[in-house]
Parts: C-alpha cells; sequence; structure tokens
C-alpha cells in the first residue's frame, strides 16, 4: 500500500442555499484534477450542545407531510444524490407498477420526477441502487426486476437518465433478488454482483464503461441457491472486497474469500459464517472497534451477529449481544442515530408474517445493545416492511431512515423517519475516488478522536433491499473534532487528512491523478407456500389426496372405508370449488352436474325391476339434447354392482372436474388432488375409452363414467350458461359508471335503483384469487339461459330490456325503489333498508358491551318470514339488530331429542355477528354458498344421530343410496336457486347498500329543510345513528379546515383504514364520514360482483334448509342441534377476533338459513329487501327439487306414495309439520301441471285427490286441512 499526503480536501462551510450550487449544471467530469464542486452540510457548526444521550432524541413519520408516502408494492429504496445539488435523493422500487424517483428540495420536501427524468421503471422490481458506473461524477441508476429485464439508466448529467440497458447488454432476465456494487478486480470501474434466486447469481465485470461481461464462472462466485441479499465487504482486512452472500430456505449462506487476482474461493465454514438460515439481508460494520468488520444476518429465525475474531474469522453473538430479533426481518443497516460514537442497528420486519416490529438497537459499547424503540410507534412501524436505508436527508447532520413498505388502504406506504437527535457532535466526509471507482465503494476510513477509533467502510447496497448514502458519518459525543482521518482507497493507496471539524461535511478526493424480495411459491394452499414471495416460480407442491404436506393421512379426509364412493368425490369436488374462482352460479351447476352424474352412474346398476330409479339424463333428452343409453351389462352380484358403481361415479367425476377446472387459478392443486384420488382407488387416470359395451365388466364400467362425463361436458357446453365463452355475459351491461371505494362520496350513480360496479385499489375475490381486472364485471346476469332442473315454464316471467330477453324464475316482484325528485323520509321503503345496513354495522364492536343470548332456545326461530315490506318492517328490528320473535315465538323450548332446554348462549353482540358475518360469507374454507350447504350435509351426514331413512321412514339406506340420493336432491335445489336468484339480479339489476348509502350521503339529509345540507333524496337522520358533522366533531371528521362541516356522518364499522395488522387490530365502531362508508368486508373485495336483489345467500340457504327437513324427515339437525365453533382471535380473517371463543348453534335447518339471511345484512351486502324475498324463493325451489328428485329416485310415488313406509303428512309438503301458507304457495306453483317426470311435473304428493292434476279438487283438499298441524 502507498501512503500519500496529497490528497485534495475540500470543507463547505454550512449554507442552505440552493444558490450555492448554481453551477452544478458542468459536468463533474469536465475539470482536470482536484474538486470543483463539493457536497452541502446545512448544520450550523457547533449548533449541537454537548448532551447526554436522552430517549426522546429518536425519530418521527413525516412521510405524509414530505409528500412521499405513496401506495404500492415497495421492495427497494435508494438513498443518493443524483443530481449533484447537495441534497440526498430517493428512488422507490415497487412492484408491477411506475418506480418513484424523488427529487429533495431541502426541509424535507421532495418532488416526484421519475417520468421527467425518464426512470419511472414498470418492471417487477426488486432492487435498486445508486452507482456511478462511468466515472462521470453523476449516479447512474440500476434497477433488478423479478424476471424481467433489468434495467440500467445513465444518469445524462443534466436531471435526466438514458437506459442503456440493451447497449451495454446488462438486461438479463433472471429472478432478480437484489443488487450489490464494488470494484472486486480494482481496476477502478464499479463492478455489478445480481443475486438471483433459484438461479445463477451473476457477477458483471465493467468493461471500463463501455458494457459487462458475465464473469460468473471465472470469478468463482458461481450460486445457485435460494440468494437474497449480498455484501461487499472487506472481511479479512487484506485491502480487498469480499463478498458475502444469504440464502432463504435453511440454505447454508456462501462466503466468497477475494483471491486478489479476479478470482474468489468459497470459505465459508473455514471463517465460521456458513450460517444455516431462512436469511434475507446482512450489513457489516465494525462495532467492537477494533479495525476489523463485523457482521449482521437477519433472518426470519433469530438474526445473527458475527463478530470478527481479528483474524477473519467470526464466532456467533448475536444472542448475548441482545440484538437477536425475532421477526420476519429484511432490511437492516448499521449507522450511529444519536451521535454517541457507539454503532446502533435498525432493522425492519414484516409485521403481517410474523407480528414482531421494527427495532432500533443503540449501542452500548462493549458488544452490548438496548432496544430504544420500543413505545415508539414510527420505529416499530407494525406493517410490511422490506428495504431501508438511511442518509441525512435533511442536511441537519444526522441520519434519517426510510423505509420500503407495501402501501394500501391499510398500510401507510413509502415511510420516512426523520431523525430528532439533538445530542452529540458528529463528521461527514464523502470520498471521491480518482484512480479508483469514483464512487469509492469499498473504501476504509478509520477515524481517531479523544484516544479512540472507529472504523467505517464505503457499501453500495446493505441490508435487504436498501442502498443508503455514501456518506460517511461518525458520530463523535462531545468532541468536537477529529485528530485525523486515514483513509484506504478501494485500489491500495492510503491517504491521511486531519484535524477536521465536527459538524461539517468534508469531500476528499483520492491522490492520483437492494430491495430484498423473495421468489417462490405464492400459492397459499401449497406444501412450500413461502408468504414473502411475490413472484410464483412455478415450484409449488400440493399435498396428495388425503395426506397433510408432510405426508400423514388426514385422520377425518373421506375414505371407502369410512363413507362411500360419492361422498369422497363430493369432497374432491369441493376442493376444486375452494380452489376455483369465486363463482357461486358456476359451482351450484358444478355441484348439480357431478351431483346428477353420480345418480345417472348409481341407476345404471340398478337391478332392473318397475320400481328401479330413474336417471336423469343418462338415457333422456334433457333441454334439447339427447344422451342415449341402451343399458349397460348386469352385475353378477352385489359386490360386483358395487364396484361398477364406484368405478363408473369416479372416472366420471374425475373427467368432468378435469374438464370444468381446467381454467382454475389453482388447477395445479386440483390436479393433483383428484389424480392422486384415482391412484388411490386403483384405477387408470390414462384410461379414456366410452365403449361401455366390451363384455369386460370393469373396463365397461369406467367407460360408462367417461361416457357420463362426455354427455355432460357436451350438455353444458350448449345448457345456456355460456360455458364455452368462460361463462362472459353476451348482452348485460351495467347503466352506472364505477364506485371508486377509495374517494369519497359516489358522484358516478347515475341511476340509483341499479346496480354499480366496484373500482378497487386491488380485487381478491372471497377464495383469496388475485383478480387482473380491478373493477370485476357482473357474475350471471344472464343466468336465468341456464337450463335448470325442477323448474320449468310455467315459473317464468319473460320480461325485455334493449332488445334483450330476461327469463326470470319465481318472479318475487319489484324491490323498493327511490324517485330522486321525491321527498321522502324514512317512509320510503328503499331508505329503510339501505339505513338499516349501516345501522347494523354498527352492531360489530364487541367493546359496546351488548350481550345476546345465541343459543337456539333464545335466538331459533320457527322459518316464519314477512310477505311483504311492510311486514319486514316489523320483522327486522331496525335499530338493535335481529328479528322478532316468530309465531311460536322466541327460541325453542326444548331439544327434541333430549327433552332438555337449550343451555343459554351468552356472548357479545359485536363477536356473534361478526362471525355470523365471516362464517356465511362464503363458508369457512370458500366453498361458496351452495358449496357451504353441501359442507353442512356433509356434516349432517356424518353425525351419528342421523337415521339413514327416506323422509325418516323406512329401511335404512346404504352410505353410498343415502349420498347419492341426498346429492342429486340439494344439486338440483342449489342449482335451480342460482338461476333463480341470479334471473332476478339479471333483470331487477338492484343497487348494493355501499352504492346507496354513498349516493344518499352526497345528497344530504332529508329529515329538516331547515338545517344544512337538505335534500329530498338524502339520508334521514336518526339519532345517535345519522346526524351532521359540525365544528365540534374531531378533526378526522370535521377536517382541518372545517371542510366537512354539514356532511353526513354515520354511526357505524369503521372501514379498514382503522385496521393496520388484521391479526391484532380491530376497527370497532364510531361516527365515520357517510360518504366513505364500508361493508364489513375485506378492502380487496368490499362487495360480491353482481347485483344484490335477491339474495343469492338467502335463497341457496332456505332452498337447503328445505330439502334437509324433507330429506331426513325432520326439521332438527341430528341431536337436536347443529354447531359450529369459531376460535378467539384466529377466526376472523381482515380483523382481529373474535374476542371469545364463539359456537355458532342451530337447531333446525331453518335456523341455519334464517341466520345465513341475516349474515349478509350485517356484512354490509344485502339489506331486508334483498333477504326475505329470496328465502321465500328458495322455500318454493328447496320443496320443488326434492320432490322431482324423489320421483327419479322413487318412481313408485307416481302410483302409490306408500313406496314410503309411511306416506307424508297429507297437505305438507314441506314437511314443518303445518298445513299453511309455504303450502298454499307450492300447490300454485304446480297449479294446472299433471304429475310426472315429464316436462318437471309435479309430484303426486301435491296431488291430494289422486287424480293426476293439480287442480282445485287439490286446493280444496288443502283448504279442509288448513292450519291443522301434522302428527309428526
Amino acid at each position: 500500500m502507498v501512503l500519500s499526503d496529497h490528497t485534495l480536501l475540500k470543507v463547505v462551510q454550512p449554507n442552505k442555499s440552493r444558490n450555492f450550487m448554481a453551477s452544478k449544471s458542468m459536468r463533474f467530469s469536465s475539470f482536470p484534477n482536484a474538486i470543483y464542486q463539493l457536497g452541502m452540510f446545512s448544520l450550523v457548526l457547533g449548533l449541537f450542545p454537548c448532551a447526554a444521550w436522552s430517549q426522546e432524541s429518536l425519530f418521527q413519520d413525516i412521510s405524509q407531510t414530505a409528500g412521499i408516502d405513496l401506495e404500492g408494492l415497495h421492495h427497494a429504496a435508494a438513498i443518493g444524490d443524483y443530481d449533484r445539488d447537495g441534497f440526498q435523493d430517493i428512488y422507490v422500487g415497487t412492484k408491477n407498477s411506475a418506480n418513484k424517483l424523488f427529487r429533495n428540495l431541502g426541509n424535507m420536501e421532495f418532488q416526484e420526477v421519475a417520468v421527467a427524468a425518464g426512470v419511472d421503471d414498470s418492471g417487477n422490481t426488486q432492487a435498486t441502487i445508486w452507482g456511478d458506473f462511468n466515472n462521470d461524477g453523476y449516479l447512474d441508476l440500476v434497477n433488478g426486476n423479478y424476471l424481467q429485464s433489468n434495467r440500467f439508466y445513465q444518469n445524462n448529467g443534466d436531471g435526466t437518465f438514458s437506459d442503456m440497458t440493451t447497449a451495454l447488454g446488462i438486461g438479463n432476465l433472471g429472478p432478480c433478488r437484489s443488487l450489490h456494487a464494488a470494484d472486486y478486480d480494482q481496476d477502478g470501474w464499479l463492478d455489478l454482483y445480481v443475486v438471483n434466486i433459484n438461479s445463477h447469481s451473476v457477477m458483471w465485470r465493467n468493461l471500463n464503461g463501455t458494457g459487462f461481461q458475465n464473469s460468473t464462472f471465472p470469478s468463482g462466485t458461481v450460486d445457485v441457491g435460494i440468494g437474497m441479499g449480498s455484501l461487499f465487504f472487506d472481511a479479512d482486512n487484506d485491502g480487498d472486497v469480499d463478498l458475502y452472500l444469504t440464502h432463504d430456505g435453511n440454505q447454508v449462506n456462501r462466503y466468497y474469500r477475494n483471491d486478489g487476482d479476479g478470482t474468489f474461493t468459497e470459505a465459508a465454514a473455514e471463517v465460521g459464517l456458513d450460517y444455516q438460515g431462512n436469511c434475507m439481508g446482512v450489513d457489516a460494520a465494525d462495532i467492537n472497534h477494533d479495525g476489523w468488520m463485523d457482521l449482521y444476518i437477519t433472518d426470519l429465525y433469530p438474526s445473527e451477529l458475527f463478530i470478527n475474531d481479528g483474524d477473519g474469522t467470526f464466532t456467533a453473538i448475536g444472542e448475548a449481544s441482545g440484538v437477536d430479533d425475532s421477526g420476519m426481518t429484511w432490511g437492516c443497516a448499521w449507522f450511529d442515530y444519536d451521535n454517541d460514537s457507539e454503532t446502533d442497528l435498525y432493522v425492519v420486519n414484516d409485521y403481517v408474517f410474523a407480528p414482531y416490529p421494527n427495532v432500533l438497537y443503540r449501542g452500548l459499547g462493549d458488544l452490548q445493545f438496548e432496544i430504544t424503540s420500543s413505545g415508539t410507534p414510527d420505529l416499530e412501524h407494525p406493517f410490511q416492511d422490506y428495504g431501508m436505508a438511511q442518509g441525512d436527508l435533511d442536511g441537519d447532520g444526522d441520519l434519517d431512515v426510510a423505509i420500503a413498505t407495501s402501501g394500501s388502504s391499510v398500510q401507510p406506504g413509502f415511510t420516512v423517519l426523520e431523525n430528532l437527535n439533538t445530542t452529540g457532535h458528529a463528521a461527514h466526509i464523502r470520498l471521491e475516488g480518482t484512480v479508483s471507482n469514483r464512487d469509492a465503494i469499498g473504501a476504509r476510513v478509520t477515524a481517531y478522536f479523544d484516544d479512540q477509533v472507529r472504523t467505517d467502510e464505503v457499501h453500495c447496497g446493505q441490508g435487504y433491499s436498501g442502498s443508503s448514502s455514501f456518506q460517511v458519518h461518525f458520530g463523535l459525543g462531545e468532541y468536537t473534532f477529529l485528530d485525523s482521518v486515514v483513509i484506504r482507497w478501494p485500489n491500495g493507496i492510503v491517504s491521511q487528512q486531519g484535524p477536521l471539524n465536527a459538524d461539517t461535511l468534508y469531500h476528499i478526493l483520492e491522490p492520483g491523478a437492494a430491495p430484498w424480495f423473495f421468489t417462490g411459491c405464492t400459492d397459499s394452499h401449497a406444501c412450500n407456500y413461502q408468504l414473502s414471495a411475490v413472484v410464483d416460480d412455478a415450484s409449488c407442491s400440493y399435498p396428495e389426496a388425503g395426506l397433510n404436506c408432510n405426508g400423514t393421512p388426514i385422520v377425518s379426509f373421506p375414505t371407502l372405508e369410512t363413507h362411500s364412493i360419492a361422498r369422497v368425490w363430493n369432497e374432491a369436488l369441493l376442493t376444486g370449488i375452494r380452489n376455483d374462482w369465486a363463482r357461486p352460479t358456476i359451482h351450484a351447476r358444478n355441484l348439480w352436474h357431478t351431483s346428477a352424474l353420480m345418480y345417472d352412474a348409481w341407476c345404471a346398476f340398478s337391478e332392473p325391476s318397475m320400481i328401479s330409479p330413474k336417471p336423469w339424463l343418462l338415457g333422456d333428452t334433457i333441454d334439447g339434447y339427447a344422451c342415449p343409453f341402451d343399458g349397460i351389462a348386469e352385475p353378477l352380484n352385489d359386490e360386483a354392482r358395487l364396484q361398477a358403481r364406484e368405478s363408473a361415479i369416479s372416472y366420471g367425476v374425475y373427467r368432468l372436474m378435469k374438464h370444468r377446472f381446467a381454467q382454475a387459478p389453482r388447477s395445479h392443486l386440483i390436479d393433483v388432488h383428484i389424480d392422486s384420488r384415482m391412484v388411490s382407488l386403483g384405477y387408470d387416470t390414462a384410461f379414456v375409452s366410452t365403449d361401455f359395451d366390451t363384455g369386460d365388466p370393469v373396463l365397461d364400467a369406467a367407460a360408462l363414467g367417461n361416457y357420463l362425463a362426455e354427455h355432460y361436458i357436451n350438455f353444458g357446453l350448449q345448457d345456456g350458461s355460456n360455458e364455452e365463452l368462460n361463462y362472459q355475459n353476451t348482452y348485460y351491461n351495467p347503466m352506472n359508471w364505477n364506485l371508486v371505494m377509495d374517494d369519497p362520496g359516489n358522484p358516478n350513480l347515475f341511476f340509483p335503483n341499479r346496480w354499480q360496479p366496484l373500482q378497487l385499489a386491488e380485487f381478491i375475490d372471497q377464495s383469496g384469487n388475485e383478480g387482473s381486472n380491478i373493477s370485476p364485471e357482473s357474475l350471471s346476469p344472464e343466468w336465468g339461459d341456464v337450463t335448470p332442473f325442477a323448474m320449468n315454464p310455467s315459473d317464468t316471467s319473460v320480461y325485455q330490456r334493449l332488445g334483450s330477453d330476461y327469463t326470470v324464475y319465481h318472479d318475487p316482484g319489484p324491490p323498493p325503489f327511490i324517485d330522486s325528485n321525491e321527498e321522502i323520509q324514512l317512509e320510503s321503503d328503499y331508505k329503510w333498508g339501505h339505513l338499516l345496513v349501516s345501522l347494523w354495522s354498527s352492531h360489530l364492536d364487541p367493546s359496546d358491551s351488548v350481550v345476546w343470548d345465541i343459543s337456539p332456545g333464545a335466538f331459533g326461530r320457527d322459518g316464519f318470514l314477512p310477505l311483504n315490506m311492510e311486514e319486514a318492517r316489523s320483522y327486522y328490528v331496525f335499530e338493535e339488530g335481529g328479528i322478532t320473535e316468530g309465531s311460536n315465538g322466541f327460541g325453542h323450548a326444548v331439544n327434541p331429542t333430549t327433552q332438555e332446554p337449550y343451555a343459554p348462549q351468552p356472548v357479545l353482540r359485536g363477536d356473534f355477528t361478526r362471525v355470523l358475518a365471516e362464517f356465511w360469507a362464503d363458508g369457512p374454507e370458500s366453498e361458496t354458498p351452495p358449496g357451504h350447504w353441501f359442507d353442512l350435509l356433509n356434516y349432517v351426514n356424518d353425525q351419528p344421530e342421523l337415521e339413514r331413512k327416506w323422509r325418516g321412514t323406512g329401511a335404512t339406506l346404504s352410505l353410498l343410496d343415502w349420498d347419492i340420493l341426498a346429492y342429486f336432491s340439494l344439486g338440483g335445489a342449489m342449482h335451480d336457486a342460482a338461476i333463480a336468484a341470479w334471473s332476478c339480479k339479471g333483470w331487477y339489476d338492484y343497487v348494493r347498500p355501499v352504492s346507496a348509502l354513498r349516493w344518499m350521503a352526497d345528497q344530504g339529509q332529508c329529515s329538516d329543510p331547515e338545517l344544512p345540507h337538505y335534500n329530498g333524496a338524502g339520508l334521514p337522520l336518526v339519532p345517535g345513528y345519522v346526524a351532521l358533522i359540525t365544528a365540534e366533531d374531531s378533526v378526522d371528521l370535521r377536517g382541518e379546515n372545517n371542510e366537512f362541516v354539514d356532511d353526513i356522518k354515520l354511526k357505524a364499522w369503521r372501514g379498514p383504514s382503522a385496521i393496520d395488522v388484521p391479526t391484532i387490530d380491530q376497527a370497532g365502531v364510531g361516527w365515520i364520514r357517510a360518504k366513505e362508508w364500508w361493508p364489513y368486508q375485506r378492502p380487496t373485495f368490499v362487495t360480491p360482483p353482481f347485483a344484490g336483489y335477491v339474495s343469492g345467500h338467502s335463497t341457496f340457504s332456505r332452498a337447503a334448509a328445505e330439502v334437509l327437513t324433507l330429506m331426513t324427515g325432520d326439521p332438527f339437525f341430528p341431536g337436536g342441534i347443529g354447531t359450529f365453533t369459531a376460535e378467539a382471535n384466529s377466526f376472523l380473517v381482515f380483523e382481529d377476533g373474535p374476542s371469545h371463543d364463539i359456537e355458532l348453534q342451530w337447531a333446525t335447518y331453518r335456523d341455519a338459513a334464517d341466520q345465513s339471511g341475516l349474515s349478509r345484512i350485517w356484512g354490509g351486502i344485502h339489506p331486508p329487501q334483498d333477504d326475505f324475498p329470496g328465502r321465500m324463493m328458495g322455500e318454493v325451489i328447496g320443496v320443488d327439487a326434492f320432490l322431482l328428485a324423489e320421483m327419479h329416485a322413487f318412481p313408485l310415488l307416481l302410483a302409490d306414495c306408500t313406496g314410503l313406509s309411511d306416506c307424508p303428512c297429507f297437505g305438507d309438503f314441506n314437511a314443518d309439520g303445518a298445513r299453511n301458507l309455504f303450502d298454499l304457495l307450492i300447490l300454485l306453483v304446480h297449479y294446472g301441471q299433471t304429475t310426472g317426470l315429464e316436462g318437471n311435473g309435479a309430484s303426486p304428493i301435491i296431488d291430494l285427490d289422486s287424480d293426476g292434476m293439480i287442480d282445485t279438487g287439490d286446493l280444496l283438499g288443502l283448504l279442509t286441512v288448513w292450519g291443522f298441524p301434522c302428527t309428526l
């Protein structure tokens, strides 16, 4: 090494004027020798008095006031003075949206200039670093983009950049995770290291600024592991930079020792750095002041600190030193934040992955640290933080922090923390190379003062996803100057300067002429899912059917030893539904077609007789589609019959699922599940023959299954669902423009009675699938065109709009509308219904201490429903919530099985209502409402108290017979419920509460013309729930300048913006601006993408309840009670809760259906006018579907109902124990029809006078027993 004292040095005295830098437009490279343009430091000399360290000297979040708290999936932060004006600028790397460049204007004010500067990279940016790669004195910019071209932006010296990626040959398309730069071969040019995950990381050697050469293999730095972070630093004090690389996935980290000849040797084990974990970031500093660089590694497990033993070997001391952070730790940086001359450490965590806040460790000396961030929200920053960088952003002499946070409606976005320190002095040095690389990356600086020694290095890229300022900073405590500074430059030259005053920026010239992303499996249902992965690398692996990810059997999983083949494949179908898009209509159809296919396969192998069950599609023509079938060879015995049925069912459902779920977002999971299920059953998935007349009973049964699948697939391609067009709408169009949920009010609801699409910041459906369209289209408004099961043309009304026909089944008539020109208050059913939704959202807070008894003894009803809006006003309790007592009073007196009263279950209303909304939303596992009721049916079938007797009478059916008939009945009901409900949605196209409430809030209040903001179409004022904002309200309501005074406020759920971390936060209830009302739903979903009237949940649920009641012959769950437990503080998804374990309980199936309907009101999805008409329709649909399924299964009913052993109660068609209005409605639906299967005719059970026709005689027969109970 050469020691020189000819270093050029210049001091810049304090000056805050930007005019000081007026000459910056001249290119630095145009000057031949010394420093003509220096950085600026605005701290007045001696401004800080000598003071002791104080706990109050921490940080504050100034992101909002600085104008940089932008939302987006931020991952990278780089600090550097790109325009050489003396202020440190910030570049923000963001996934899947344009990156941002914030030009520092001074005084913590920033201007976003990425587009103007030409660096608005829209790639999947994982890392970004500043560096002067062509040694022209201006910082260039490099972006690492995952599976997209990396970007190299060359600084033009005038505030703009040119994209030189292709010209320099550096735009590889690897899975980049981080970027780091150093002059590893000491040729004076900054080289670039690109860390790729599960792919070769790349060492790019700089060819004198003209291009780059891939020197990965020649340099000996080959790595194909799960590379994450990296750092160039001099670990062995030999004057060249070594390379340390961190690995995730429990892989061993790598340490490449620089051999000094352009090559490296891997020596991690040799030096004690063969650390194994889920590592991310890494940074180095000399924390014990011995002149050797120590190393800190962030980890998913406790992070680790390695102390350099003074010979280039390392010893782990993280726990002993108190810096073993246990969070999902990403970025980190060493720096002296309080200028006490001890190095401090700040680490940032993904708080959503693991609820550990960010941590600031204050160095105490002697290798000890203390946490100083506890109780400081801005520092703890409990969000999804990734990369971080430090630098003096406000020019006050201490170091500020920039954090890349995934900004959203519930997270703060990019964050800058201003250092508030007022203690100690500091020295500031900017190095510039002449022989070495221009930024002096890799230089070692040693400062001497007060008999102390401090050492630092200049690094380009540190921690994880961070690139900090290149300025060197030494805290001096009470000391006011440096005795001397020794600099070992990257090319080996050593220079010395001093003394140097504290609180001054020195620019010293050499004598002589990233964000951390994780790539991996992004599917949360996969065995190797990694929460931090943002780009899928096709590595997802899935468990085989019936196994956990570790290969052990799932105890409760259905097998042929415990369940029927029908149950096995119904569970497989539910798995498929849970892993597809959340589309209730389409999955009701899938459930129906698979159930009907299984039924047809079961029928095909029934013993021939006059009472043999009649198939549905097989051997028949349905809606013009023919499925020919002349029979199949009769099995030799019952065992062969069972095997044939199992084979045909398995091949049929397997093929149908392969077709129906081919485009599912998690089709790989579904394929693994059903493929492995076939293998476990001993079936060959390669067998595709449809010839079931070969004489080989094994092959023929399998071929019949394939034949059935082929016909159900073809039938589905012409059944009016537009499956061939991926179920796209062909004539429906919405009338309103989008409601932008992040904006207040609703200026785009031009037709306040009609449905309005939503525009979200991000759309994720109820099954957890991220949609490509943030404004999803209406689902299935043309579903009235689909071929039903039990419904027929006599059940329809046909309307026309804009030249297109809309077929409506079981038309309930129009919902209540609003006339925007009419002055009307709560007497408007439109306003009453939608406002009730808002009032009920005030129940979603357990802190209100309201307690309800939700046991069947207090909360159960008898299925009573209002018939119109007038009755609805008495049925739904407007302010307190819930419904009024049924015709038999509140609850059920006793459990009919035990003959004991139901035990009370007092719970907090705020817990119950939230659990109810979540449980019924789409099922606990997102199987959508029709799938949820199949799940409940399976629950019923597993209860030991269940007697498998059809209608509760006659012989006990086998597991297979029972399941086949149950699925056939329920499947038909769910399919018809979907068609009927969505036919109403398509035609009436009714508005959702979020649109209506925000629109009415825009209009004003309609209660008092003498009060401000009066409009007849506005919201009625309701004391305690709806009021005007006043100047006495909090600033959050009235605004900083009282700009929201006289607007409407609602007492309601406070919305997703009040939730930072869903696992620990609750939004609670309070006064909010009505224009910003949110339903109780995820912010990425908000409300289903289809019209409201009628409620699909209500229709599905009541229809299912009727089927289960009729099928079992008992309105009560087996044992008199059905239950579901929601565990405390874990069941709710988008906020914390419930506060205690809650067991949902239902005595009857209708009780469960009632709760399902009410849940949608508390969920903010439906008003009452959507609910009770849907339940009324479901009553008829469920009974009708059951009776038709029964006629198929028991042809003897066509002649004599004694085929059931006992006839049903005369006139009690829905088996509710009474002859009443709902029986009359069912009779009227079939009035004028003949009995029989032809044309979905009426059941002979409705033909009370047995004349083959539903007519006046049957009506008179029903009236003779009207009001009399049955003897059940």
